[in-house]
């Protein structure tokens, strides 16, 4: 979704790219639109020396899945973060939905429409020509 990485400070100032799924794709560049069930949004990410970071994931569920959090689901995955990291986490991370670990990508989110995938219309990439 994006023509270069780019910072992310909610996603620890990490350079971040972004995929969305054909599902979403169209709604994820057009800010009026709802974002679909079965949309799947991918954020992989760099660390500052250019390690690979943890990779985030939404995915726009069927209603009833979590109605308090608008049917979206997340998840982290870190395979090898560096030792501190590590350390401070037990390890590698994977932590999905409904684990509490995941409720910071919620607080995080609920500052904007996750009928709109949850992500301000103005860190949308435009669509391209």
């Amino acid at each position: 979704m994006n023509t270069a990485p780019v910072r992310s400070a909610p996603h620890g100032r990490r350079l971040v790219d972004t995929y969305v799924n054909t599902a979403g794709a169209a709604a994820y560049l057009d800010d009026t639109v709802e974002i679909p069930v079965g949309t799947i949004v991918v954020k992989t990410t760099w660390e500052a020396d250019g390690a690979p970071g943890p990779i985030f994931v939404m995915e726009k569920r069927a209603p009833g899945f979590d109605r308090e959090r608008g049917d979206w689901y997340f998840a982290i995955h870190w395979a090898d973060p560096p030792a501190a990291w590590r350390q401070r986490q037990g390890g590698p991370i994977y932590w999905r939905t409904p684990s509490p670990r995941v409720d910071y990508c919620f607080d995080c989110h609920d500052a904007y429409d996750r009928g709109l995938g949850g992500v301000p219309a103005e860190q949308r990439i435009p669509a391209l020509p």
